[in-house]
């Protein structure tokens, strides 16, 4: 895993009021996070395949196909050798890969995927409970699919672009024995958007840390295996 880098810390830093007590108030509440982030694996994303059908008989089978799959298609047009298709929120977060991101919080490790929403739940010291919340939304997958004859066979070429935000918040609460708040601290939120296509990622500060996302493939080579059993 990356190097560790400097904490995460709440708006007032450690400088948190303390309720000190022996029966009634708690102690002290305050977050510090340090993260430690993990990029993922560059690769390189299949773009194209040539299949050995004619152009009408290609395009024929690889619609029948992809009308049977989960994929929605936005446009079609067989003049213009053009095919727009897309992906649900939960279909395209199985595409895109932003590595792994660490928090040591308490004492303890939280990993994640930056791409995936997330919660932590723990104690920081005497009745005092930490959540970290990792929300992720707006997620978007559109992919382009050319369809052009080739000599004697088919060109299948794929492009596809990828959308989401994400956002951390968290916060820190010291209770009494009767299960009443008397002290909290709020982080800091860290948000954070991305745009990024099956050729190119995207990288963005999230925080002290910066963040890569990119495709992982998965999409595009499903697509290519249709039309080579088109």
């Amino acid at each position: 895993m990356g190097s560790s880098i400097r904490p995460i810390r709440s708006s007032r830093g450690r400088a948190a009021v303390c309720l000190l007590a022996l029966g009634v108030f708690g102690g002290c509440a305050s977050i510090d996070l340090q993260p430690a982030y993990e990029p993922p694996r560059e690769q390189t994303i299949p773009s194209s395949v040539v299949v050995d059908k004619p152009f009408d008989q290609a395009w024929a089978g690889f619609v029948r196909r992809l009308s049977s799959s989960f994929f929605e298609v936005n446009n079609i047009s067989k003049e213009s050798q053009f095919i727009s298709i897309s992906v649900h929120r939960n279909q395209a977060q199985d595409f895109i890969d932003c590595g792994r991101l660490s928090y040591k919080v308490g004492g303890k490790h939280w990993t994640f995927r930056p791409d995936q929403p997330g919660r932590y739940t723990g104690g920081s010291g005497f009745r005092a409970t930490t959540v970290i919340d990792h929300d992720v939304k707006s997620y978007l997958g559109r992919m382009n699919v050319v369809i052009q004859p080739d000599g004697g066979g088919t060109l299948f070429e794929v492009n596809t672009s990828y959308a989401f935000a994400m956002q951390t918040t968290g916060r820190d609460e010291v209770r009494n024995l009767l299960g009443q708040v008397t002290n909290a601290e709020h982080l800091d939120p860290m948000q954070a958007s991305f745009r990024f296509t099956s050729k190119a990622p995207d990288e963005q500060p999230f925080g002290p840390v910066t963040v890569r996302c990119q495709a992982t493939g998965v999409w595009e080579q499903l697509i290519l295996d249709l039309a080579r059993r088109s």
